[in-house]
């Protein structure tokens, strides 16, 4: 689309105020930031203006808004992987009986912070990589009950484990002991 635009005045020789406002009306607002394209619509009306006036300044100036608008266009950001964490994150946190409580402390504030850049339609890819890190890093860190080793399954290689340590052959850290503790009795 903005590829398309640019490519049209590139093979031009000379480049006009009127090429290029007929360049940029041809994009598609759906694929940018609300802010971003309006500004673009912004400033193809004040060079609109610019050569219906005739003042060479003020088209000069069109043009110049016209380039900034251009290069400051945004793209709206792609949503899938926050989607899934989101998905991963809900499904957590209805099911927190399964989980050693501290580690999922502040998972529900943290997934709303990515559920607000999830619900803006005009966020851009830059906010949405960064709250699909923080809710990856806060959801890498719910550990199941019972999940001794931290592989994220409760298995017999858990129950290995916790024998062992039951056993004195081995010792369990705090969050091993933690995630072993699956009766809430704190023995």
């Amino acid at each position: 689309d903005l590829e398309n635009a640019v490519n049209g005045l590139v093979e031009k020789t000379e480049v006009t105020v009127d090429d290029v406002i007929a360049e940029m009306e041809k994009i598609n607002g759906k694929d940018y930031t609300e802010v971003s394209f309006g500004a673009l619509q912004d400033a193809i009306s004040k060079a609109k203006d610019a050569l219906e006036n005739g003042d060479e300044a003020a088209i000069a100036g069109a043009y110049e808004d016209l380039i900034d608008a251009i290069t400051n266009l945004e793209m709206k950001g792609n949503k899938a992987a926050l989607k899934a964490m989101l998905e991963k994150a809900a499904a957590i946190l209805a099911d927190t009986d399964a989980y050693v409580a501290s580690t999922i402390d502040g998972l529900a504030t943290v997934k709303a912070d990515a559920q607000n850049v999830y619900d803006n339609a005009d966020a851009v890819q830059s906010e949405i990589n960064a709250a699909v890190k923080s809710l990856t890093l806060k959801i890498a860190a719910a550990r199941l009950l019972g999940d001794v080793n931290g592989d994220g399954a409760v298995t017999t290689s858990d129950s290995v484990s916790v024998l062992a340590a039951s056993a004195e052959l081995t010792s369990l850290d705090a969050d091993a002991t933690a995630s072993a503790d699956v009766n809430g009795d704190g023995a």
